[in-house]
């Protein structure tokens, strides 16, 4: 008697509810951490926010270990079914340096090239940058690195890149994650200039864009196979860090197990606050419970980010297998008999967990992400 007084006290109810609480914060912590690393960083497909990834290189693709491949590749791909836009770069990071002055010291930068036609498909890049990067010779758009080196280009400054006088036009913000190394984006003209011992007919990078309806896992099927051999196909998650120390699969593991490991401890939370809420119900039942409610969650973790299920519908059939494990267990009467605060309690907690989850499944919800061709 005195533990059924002990375990339905105000102050203990209050604390799980504390422990709940920081529990659900922790999740949606880890949850949107997760979905910075899938859109921003996993994958490394960085600022351009493109779907797919062609190269010849060997694994994993670095930068300094890309080589040249001919530009019928974009041709092929670009006839592909699905494949909505191919944007063909030029990579240089080996021999590529930036000083502010002859006499500062040189930092190791990275130099994308992409032809001017195709700046017309990268939004990123403001119409007015854009067309002075048509316009002005050695001119180049600065996307800044994960590093904190001194002597950094600044926007709206010149300094040597490679040697050459390069003005700094802006800065592309839409994340910069493609390398360790500060990025600098010229145009081809500029990057042949700079590096003439590249070839002007090959590429090292294809960023491809496919359109909403299109599955990019039968797109990156089909063209491994009509590709030549030596052609690699990346995705978000197969594409590893490019020129970076950062380990971003094995911190993404770990957000995954912090994530499961805090939906098991609010099924057990969840599941003792209702028991003690309802008293007749039995602690050990509840824990036991907890396997299905934890479950249930993570198979709707994994079919929301595997079909974009929505994390409403998957809130919302949590409390219904409750309701009906109970009438199988104990009857309607046992519905009946249910605290009206515990009823409360039930509907307005799995409704915030309905609202977040659904909240953070947006963007995996066909139509509301926004279209490839028109990335920001």
């Amino acid at each position: 008697m005195v533990r059924s007084r002990m375990l339905a006290s105000p102050g203990l109810l209050t604390g799980m509810v504390g422990v709940l609480a920081v529990l659900s914060s922790l999740y949606v912590l880890l949850q949107s951490l997760s979905e910075e690393m899938d859109y921003s960083s996993h994958g490394e497909l960085g600022f351009f926010d493109c779907d797919l990834v062609i190269t010849r290189s060997v694994a994993p693709p670095i930068l300094n270990g890309l080589n040249d491949m001919p530009r019928e590749i974009v041709a092929i791909t670009s006839d592909c079914p699905g494949v909505e836009n191919v944007i063909p770069v030029q990579v240089e990071s080996e021999s590529a340096s930036w000083q502010d002055s002859p006499n500062s010291p040189a930092i190791p930068v990275c130099v994308l090239g992409i032809d001017f036609e195709d700046f017309e498909s990268l939004s990123i890049i403001p119409d007015a940058e854009r067309a002075q990067l048509r316009s002005t010779p050695n001119a180049a758009m600065v996307v800044y690195g994960q590093g904190a080196e001194q002597n950094l280009p600044r926007v709206g400054l010149s300094g040597l890149l490679v040697g050459q006088q390069t003005s700094i036009l802006g800065e592309l913000k839409g994340g910069s994650r493609l390398s360790d190394r500060t990025i600098l984006l010229v145009g081809s003209p500029t990057f042949h200039q700079l590096f003439p011992k590249r070839s002007s007919d090959g590429i090292q990078l294809g960023l491809l864009f496919t359109s909403e309806s299109a599955n990019t896992h039968e797109i990156q099927s089909h063209l491994q196979k009509s590709l030549p051999a030596g052609i690699q196909i990346y995705d978000r998650e197969t594409l590893p860090v490019l020129n970076s120390s950062f380990d971003q699969k094995r911190f993404a593991k770990g957000l995954k197990w912090g994530q499961m490991a805090c939906l098991l401890l609010m099924g057990i939370g969840y599941s003792v606050y209702v028991a003690v809420k309802i008293r007749k119900y039995q602690v050990e039942d509840a824990v036991f419970n907890t396997i299905g409610f934890s479950g249930l969650w993570l198979l709707g973790n994994y079919l929301r980010e595997t079909t974009a299920l929505s994390g409403l519908t998957v809130a919302i059939t949590v409390p219904l297998v409750w309701i009906v494990q109970q009438i199988g267990r104990f009857g309607l009467g046992a519905l009946v008999a249910w605290d009206f605060r515990a009823w409360i309690f039930l509907v307005l907690f799995n409704l915030s967990l309905a609202v977040v989850t659904s909240l953070l499944a947006i963007p995996r919800i066909p139509g509301i992400r926004p279209k490839p061709a028109n990335l920001f």
